[in-house]
């Protein structure tokens, strides 16, 4: 009768193969120990993990070095977590598909707010428009929340602000459009200034200039114990001090 297939393997070989487990779960540990690099991700990469978007950053303590990374929760998206074909990067979206708008736009209109597109179509970070405003695709500036639909007569392309009617209504405007309708400063009292080349409104405390102030400048004057703040010549605060006033090169305080 043969021996058993064992008795033939020289002894040196049976003890290298029992202790084969041993070695296999020691090296596996050392990978995991403290001071070896398990690199997962590169760090800032993000992922999709169903609509979970994940983040490649450093290991926790005890298991963080130079090169260790893993990847961590960072949001939750309400609709999809998308990764955009052209980078490879996950990201929250608005839409789990693309969408026509965002085909040939970096910003868009879509269902009534302004919204930012990616590479690939897919909307994000929608911006709603408020009451009263309407999104517009406008030649000049892309998508935008304006008032009306259509370039304004009171606004033009370098106004910033302007006034409107006997009331004195601050009204905010870009590129021709109107975006917003402000406060009242009241009959005479909504003012203009050019800065920058860009036309601004504010509100005055009287209709006519105060001459302690500067033209064309925002400025902060005393007229004797009376702290003044000026824009382009019109008062536009002013403080009683309790004491002496001092102003100098537009900066001002009370004792």
């Amino acid at each position: 009768m043969s021996p058993p297939a064992t008795a033939r393997i020289p002894r040196r070989w049976r003890v290298a193969s029992a202790l084969l487990p041993s070695v296999v779960v020691a090296s596996l540990f050392a990978l995991a120990s403290p001071g070896c690099n398990i690199h997962v991700c590169d760090i800032g990469a993000q992922r999709c993990n169903g609509d979970e978007l994940q983040i490649c950053a450093e290991m926790p303590a005890p298991n963080r070095n130079v090169d260790n990374t893993t990847w961590r929760h960072q949001d939750n998206c309400a609709v999809a977590c998308v990764t955009e074909p052209s980078t490879g990067r996950g990201g929250c979206r608005t839409s789990p598909v693309p969408v026509p708008e965002c085909a040939h736009a970096r910003i868009a209109c879509v269902h009534g707010a302004v919204v930012y597109c990616d590479g690939s179509g897919y909307p994000f970070g929608d911006v709603p428009c408020a009451s009263g405003q309407t999104c517009l695709d406008t030649p000049e500036c892309g998508a935008m929340c304006v008032v009306g639909g259509a370039h304004d007569p009171s606004c033009t392309a370098t106004t910033s602000t302007t006034c409107e009617g006997v009331a004195g209504t601050m009204v905010g405007c870009k590129c021709g459009y109107r975006i917003s309708t402000g406060i009242d400063c009241g009959p005479g009292l909504c003012q203009t200034t050019v800065t920058s080349g860009q036309s601004t409104a504010f509100c005055s405390l009287s209709v006519t200039r105060e001459p302690a102030c500067r033209l064309g400048v925002t400025d902060v004057v005393c007229k004797g114990s009376t702290l003044i703040e000026c824009n382009n010549g019109f008062e536009i605060h002013r403080t009683e001090c309790p004491g002496a006033c001092h102003a100098y090169g537009g900066v001002g305080a009370c004792n």
